[in-house]
């Protein structure tokens, strides 16, 4: 359950970023810390959205949300299939038992304000609640360094792995290929059991 949760808390965060509306752009994910490693990359441009994500695997997982369908994929390149999660427009996921959230709710507490990565950014501490459509509570709380005139962050909790900082390097600011938010064609979908869709995340 705990697992199901923090898979929850995760997409949601990311459709909050999304929602956001930040500057186009594409980034590289690293862990902040000496010696950190590379962990991702993102994409985002006209409300869409790519993240590929390491897992401790080697593997990358590779989401893609979709502003015109307001839906989000996740994409299996080794075996090129894709799941797809319908949203609704406050990030909620629909139709995944376990997934469904009934209720989100946020605060931001403002820290203060650092120089992240050469960006003057707003420290903020933020809680969040998710209700499961069984009534079941979660609560989440991290930090997140944003820079706000790009309205995105710059430096978070590591929300895949709840240890750490990640810090966003190689920032590249203008409109992305649309290929990059694209399935490709020879993707198929596929429904697979509950824990085949966890595993797609893993750590």
């Amino acid at each position: 359950m705990k697992r199901i949760f923090l898979i929850t808390v995760c997409l949601t965060a990311l459709m909050v970023n999304v929602m956001a509306q930040p500057v186009a752009h594409y980034a590289e994910i690293w862990q902040d810390r000496p010696g950190g490693q590379l962990l991702g990359k993102q994409w985002m441009s006209g409300g869409n959205y790519r993240g590929e994500r390491i897992g401790d695997d080697g593997k990358t997982r590779t989401f893609i949300y979709q502003a015109s369908t307001a839906q989000l994929y996740m994409l299996d390149t080794e075996r090129k299939f894709y799941m797809v999660i319908p949203m609704s427009n406050n990030g909620s996921m629909w139709g995944i038992e376990g997934l469904e959230v009934q209720n989100t709710g946020r605060t931001d507490e403002l820290l203060g304000r650092e120089t992240i990565e050469g960006y003057d950014c707003a420290h903020y501490r933020i809680r969040a609640t998710t209700v499961n459509q069984n009534g079941i509570t979660e609560e989440t709380t991290w930090e997140e360094w944003r820079y706000e005139p790009y309205q995105m962050w710059i430096r978070h909790t590591d929300d895949m792995s709840g240890r750490g900082y990640v810090v966003l390097r190689n920032i590249s600011v203008g409109e992305q290929p649309a290929n990059l938010f694209e399935i490709p064609r020879d993707y198929r979908g596929m429904t697979v059991p509950m824990g085949g869709q966890l595993n797609l995340f893993g750590n």
